[in-house]
């Protein structure tokens, strides 16, 4: 299993008499290239800020996992679009979201009211 990444996703929901489930199984990725950043970053809410990539050319990202390290505020995350943050997602305070990147897409993000740290993993495609 080398140069792969594998994703495990389950879900249940119940709303009062509403159940549903779902629950795909593995997905398992084949990673063209090694390399990955993670770090806690410090996403202000004045105005909205690119999600750092580091080292990871912009080109080269791939695999993405965001998570909200705030009690209390949320932040919207999306892509820049000419310095706009185009919002496609909010994480609430504690909520966490994988999603796979275009490569060359940058990310942005914004917090409401106050700054808030969003735990980042970044993986090449």
């Amino acid at each position: 299993m080398a140069n792969q990444i594998q994703l495990n996703f389950t879900a249940s929901v119940t709303q009062g008499s509403f159940k549903d489930s779902i629950a795909p199984g593995t997905l398992t990725v084949t990673l063209a290239a090694q390399g990955f950043t993670s770090g806690i970053q410090d996403v202000g809410f004045a105005a909205a800020e690119n999600i750092t990539y580091d080292d990871i050319a912009t080109a080269d990202v791939g695999w993405c996992f965001l998570q909200n390290l705030d009690s209390t505020n949320y932040v919207d995350y999306g892509l820049n679009d000419s310095a706009t943050l185009k919002a496609i997602g909010r994480l609430l305070p504690g909520e966490w979201a994988v999603v796979r990147l275009k490569p060359s897409a940058q990310l942005m993000a914004q917090a409401n009211v106050a700054a808030v740290k969003v735990l980042k993993k970044i993986y090449k495609n």
